[in-house]
């Protein structure tokens, strides 16, 4: 089970699950699970990459880029593998491959129940579900409207306010 830091960083969260994209770009219409995916994206409307490595002059959106980036120059692995002898650039890499030693798949399919080790792989297998996924991301959003409708109905029974 996956912990958040805050109610709304969870509520984001879930939107990606059901395919819900509740934060709008309001130049070009398109939309998102995240309100930092929509900031960042906003970026690329004002082509501003405010981060800039100073050996090469490459730009960047996130000052986390630039520091994966920087990485390339010197060569730095901080990350070890406990396992063998690999190291990574950055901890979600190393993360991803220590699940290769641990057999550990903590995405797994809502219909064939098969594991994934990334999200981006469990992605990619559900287009073979797509008629199934349409039907849960409906079915999901009626019991989340149609709950939400009666809980809502009665808080205002018991407390006389609309």
């Amino acid at each position: 089970m996956q912990s958040f830091k805050t109610k709304r960083a969870q509520s984001e969260h879930f939107h990606s699950h059901i395919g819900e994209h509740p934060f709008e770009c309001g130049r070009c219409g398109k939309r998102f699970s995240k309100s930092t995916s929509l900031v960042r994206h906003n970026l690329t409307h004002t082509g501003e990459r405010p981060h800039s490595c100073s050996q090469c002059g490459k730009t960047f959106l996130t000052s986390g880029e630039l520091l994966l980036h920087k990485r390339t120059h010197t060569g730095e692995r901080p990350y070890p593998c406990s396992y063998c002898e690999r190291r990574f650039r950055c901890s979600s890499d190393l993360n991803i491959h220590v699940r290769t030693h641990t057999g550990e798949k903590p995405h797994s399919c809502a219909f064939c129940k098969k594991g994934f080790c990334t999200s981006t792989r469990l992605k990619r297998h559900m287009r073979t579900h797509s008629e199934k996924v349409d039907l849960l991301i409906h079915c999901v959003y009626f019991f989340v409207l149609f709950f939400g409708t009666i809980l809502l109905f009665q808080r205002t029974q018991q407390t006389g306010q609309g």
